[in-house]
């Protein structure tokens, strides 16, 4: 049985924790004194195309799977395990529900209404670095 993770899935996981060590790691002391979520993170995690991850790419998201979702969920946890969890419950919470009740025309432009709430952006989940 092979163990490995296809490499889409790899690249997902390292460049998520490239960003969160990047971006998110030296804000920790900050988001911890001030006990929030701050609203600029939400806008850097969704131009990596990572708050709409697990959607597909017709519907707005950035067409990964499960897999890819909880492989970033870790890479951004190595940094900063409150984000990773705030950002796990807007996946499994916000952004699939939306799209599991958005099979239709009307759930698309639902989804794609709260893409424009969180900033989101139809990028791809992982960059070449």
């Amino acid at each position: 049985m092979d163990f490995e993770l296809p490499e889409e899935h790899q690249l997902a996981y390292e460049s998520a924790f490239a960003f969160a060590r990047d971006e998110i790691r030296p804000h920790n002391a900050e988001i911890e004194r001030s006990d929030d979520f701050p609203r600029w993170m939400w806008e850097k995690l969704a131009e990596q195309g990572y708050t709409g991850v697990a959607i597909p790419e017709e519907y707005g998201g950035s067409g990964g799977d499960f897999l890819m979702a909880a492989l970033v969920s870790r890479g951004i946890g190595r940094a900063n395990g409150a984000i990773a969890m705030s950002f796990g419950a807007h996946l499994k919470l916000c952004a699939t529900e939306y799209h599991s009740i958005g099979g239709s025309s009307n759930g698309c432009r639902t989804f794609h209404g709260l893409q424009d709430r969180l900033s989101c952006r139809r990028t791809h989940i992982y960059q070449a670095s």
